[in-house]
């Protein structure tokens, strides 16, 4: 009797096993027939695919030339930015150098008190009554000088009497 259930089960188990290989069959013929329309849809498009790859590779080599170009420039820039701050810190102490020495000059011109002669007597001040050289009188007017004449003996001040109220 354990004999009859055993070669029961091995026929149930060469069922079961046939029935796995009938599946697994099946699911490599379909995964051939996957393979070969793809093989036949890569050979269909290999001359296009070729060509893209021709015209990606080309825009990349010119890439990497307009990357190597561009860093070249960078250098260069920089470069040229180096020399121009240089340049400033140069132009930054001749500036610093020229304003020391403007102080430097009017302190001594100060120290001398070194007037120009264009001056006029009361600076900004002065009348225009007083001022030595007026822009518009002529030559010959400049040279008069006013006042009364030599030896006139002018009014004076009046005198005036003091009178004291109670």
């Amino acid at each position: 009797m354990l004999h009859k259930a055993g070669e029961a089960a091995q026929k149930k188990v060469k069922k079961h096993w046939s029935r796995y290989l009938h599946d697994r069959i099946e699911q490599l013929e379909i995964y051939s027939t996957d393979l070969i329309s793809r093989l036949e849809y890569a050979e269909k498009n290999e001359g296009v695919m070729r060509e893209n790859f021709s015209l990606e590779k080309t825009r990349r080599q010119l890439a990497e030339q307009e990357l190597h170009d561009a860093r070249l420039e960078l250098a260069r820039l920089r470069f040229e930015n180096r020399q121009m701050q240089q340049e400033y810190l140069d132009q930054r102490k001749l500036q610093d150098a020229l304003y020391e020495s403007d102080k430097q000059v009017k302190k001594l011109e100060k120290a001398l008190n070194i007037r120009t002669g264009r001056e006029e007597p009361y600076g900004l001040a002065t009348p225009s009554s007083k001022r030595i050289n007026k822009v518009n009188s002529s030559e010959g007017n400049r040279n008069k000088r006013g006042g009364a004449k030599a030896g006139h003996p002018g009014h004076g001040r009046r005198i005036r009497k003091l009178t004291i109220l109670l």
